[in-house]
């Protein structure tokens, strides 16, 4: 490894292999100094059983560096070679043994797989997800980030990543990036709580992957002996280096180090390269840790810690989704970004099915989780869910979907919302406003009891010269939800919602116009066929969901008094 400071760290650590059971644990401790001194052949090899020599503990037989056959690991698409090792110079020991418990327990059926012999691309991230973060993993990337050994700061990062990687502008910038706001330190007891059991394909590996080959080409022989070289403590690559790089890791056998390649470093075959340039083989560990820790602050300022809960639900259900569709799972992803306003616990999704991306905007039910307050959590209001389905029927509202988790709460609902191109009422102008999408917004919001919804400009506007309403608030109201007097009020346009701009403009509309656009609106929305429909829907999720989920349920009050407004409104 290059001259850092922390690199004789390793020689404490263990390195992370606690989910195979056909894989053997690789433990670096100190050794004497003067024992290692002498010059002997050092091996990057295959350890045979044979060989091992019994420890104190019998149940944990290890072997150590002295006990290694003289074979040198060589993956089954290779034809074997045998490498002269002879010149390697005792130095690129580091002071350090390895040791190889015998036995480690498997997380699943699918962990103890070695993923260099997983040809099937969906069995590797099945694998990758199954394996998990665990313990040693951590405490390995605790072990390289932190130079005091109590807490990781910005600091440490900038260290760790400038070692190698600050050679031109353009890495420097990127290490900026990563440290961007990074203002607390990480103890060792966070960075478990942020990672512990991560799928192990959330790993940003095609990013790591970059910092040693930006493009899109693999890491050829010169490339690798560059990068021994710089990583080398001397500044010279060790001898045959590339050669044993390539046996190590180039599963398809093309004579380079590409990024199907790289995702097939376990941590497990990564150490075996400890010994020539660990910086490579071991990079992806320690940056994974940057990146979660950078994307925990906004995690936990977004998402009130429930991200890995909200992912996976959603996750799972849209991979339902699109098997259902008829489609091949290999070709289903979707990724997460930060949501940007609102105070609903949320984020942004896009999922893609191999040929298109659509993007979901993601938020708890309205008295779900808030940025604030994660304990102010109540069950989700069938009548919010009704809102969604009935303003999509009269095509008012996005396509919107209720995914419920299979584990942890079962008082949140996540609603995803269709991205419409929605132009919010606050984007629009004298002159691209519709004042009969704007009369319209009035009108069904006075009709479904509707606050927070056309009086914020941030949560309703325009498709084309449509109207559309994304977000809104629909509140329990003891009185009941009929509106006897709403053909007055919306001729009026009184203070019932306290519009602005341009609402306060369309309001002001000449009653006979405004009669008009309210017959047509009736005929178009065919709200009592529209509010049958989207009851018959809830009820069936809430049937679905029963003892699963709990609801605060007075949906057949709401309906029954919506039809008492829309008779009111025909009448007329």
């Amino acid at each position: 490894m290059s001259n850092r400071q922390h690199s004789a760290k390793l020689s404490h650590s263990t390195l992370p292999m606690s989910g195979y059971s056909s894989s053997k644990n690789i433990k670096l401790e100190k050794v004497d100094q003067q024992k290692t001194c002498q010059k002997q052949p050092i091996v990057l090899l295959h350890c045979t059983p044979s060989q091992q020599k019994p420890s104190a503990q019998p149940t944990r037989p290890t072997t150590t560096l002295s006990r290694f056959s003289s074979q040198v690991y060589t993956h089954p698409s290779h034809t074997s070679t045998r490498l002269d090792t002879s010149e390697i110079p005792a130095s690129t020991q580091k002071n350090r043994a390895i040791r190889f418990p015998s036995k480690v327990p498997a997380c699943s059926s699918l962990a103890k797989l070695d993923p260099n012999h997983i040809d099937d691309e969906l069995a590797l991230r099945e694998f990758l997800d199954t394996r998990g973060v665990f313990a040693n993993d951590i405490h390995q990337a605790f072990e390289l980030l932190s130079r005091d050994g109590h807490k990781i700061t910005s600091g440490d990062v900038k260290q760790f990543m400038q070692a190698d990687f600050s050679n031109s502008d353009s890495m420097e910038e990127e290490i900026g990036k990563l440290i961007n706001g990074w203002k607390d330190a990480q103890t060792r007891d966070q960075i478990t709580h942020i990672l512990m059991n991560r799928g192990m394909s959330s790993i940003p590996w095609t990013e790591a992957f970059s910092w040693f080959q930006p493009g899109d080409q693999g890491l050829d022989r010169n490339a690798l002996l560059k990068l021994a070289k710089q990583f080398s403590r001397h500044g010279m690559p060790i001898k045959h280096s590339d050669q044993i790089l390539l046996q190590l890791f180039d599963r398809d056998g093309d004579e380079c180090i590409g990024l199907e390649d790289f995702k097939r470093m376990t941590f497990r075959t990564c150490a075996k390269s400890i010994l020539l340039v660990c910086t490579f083989s071991l990079f992806s560990l320690p940056y994974a840790t940057i990146k979660c820790l950078q994307e925990s602050r906004w995690k936990s300022e977004h998402l009130g810690g429930n991200a890995e809960v909200i992912q996976t639900a959603v996750k799972e259900y849209f991979l339902i989704q699109h098997c259902k569709a008829g489609l091949d799972a290999d070709l289903f992803d979707i990724t997460f970004s930060p949501k940007k306003s609102g105070i609903q616990t949320g984020f942004t999704c896009n999922v893609n099915n191999g040929t298109q991306s659509v993007c979901y905007y993601i938020k708890t039910h309205q008295y779900g989780p808030t940025k604030d307050n994660i304990k102010s959590i109540k069950p989700p209001d069938t009548k919010e869910l009704f809102v969604y389905k009935i303003l999509h029927h009269i095509g008012i509202g996005p396509q919107a979907h209720f995914i419920i988790p299979s584990r942890g709460t079962k008082k949140t609902i996540y609603i995803a919302t269709k991205d419409c191109h929605l132009v919010l009422l606050s984007s629009l102008t004298k002159d691209t406003a519709n004042n009969n999408a704007l009369l319209q917004l009035d009108l069904i919001s006075r009709i479904l009891c509707l606050r927070d919804c056309a009086d914020n400009t941030s949560n309703c506007g325009q498709v084309g010269e449509n109207p559309m309403i994304v977000d809104f608030r629909i509140e329990k109201q003891s009185q009941g939800y009929a509106k006897l007097d709403i053909l007055d009020k919306f001729y009026e346009g009184n203070g019932e919602f306290h519009y602005s701009g341009l609402m306060e403009i369309a309001i002001k509309t000449p009653k006979a116009v405004k009669m008009d656009i309210m017959n047509k609106s009736l005929q178009e929305w065919k709200l009592l066929e529209n509010i049958e429909r989207a009851e018959s829907e809830i009820n069936g999720l809430i049937k679905r969901y029963d003892g699963k989920m709990k609801f605060e349920n007075d949906l057949q009050r709401y309906v029954q008094d919506l039809k008492t407004t829309v008779a009111v409104l025909m009448k007329s």
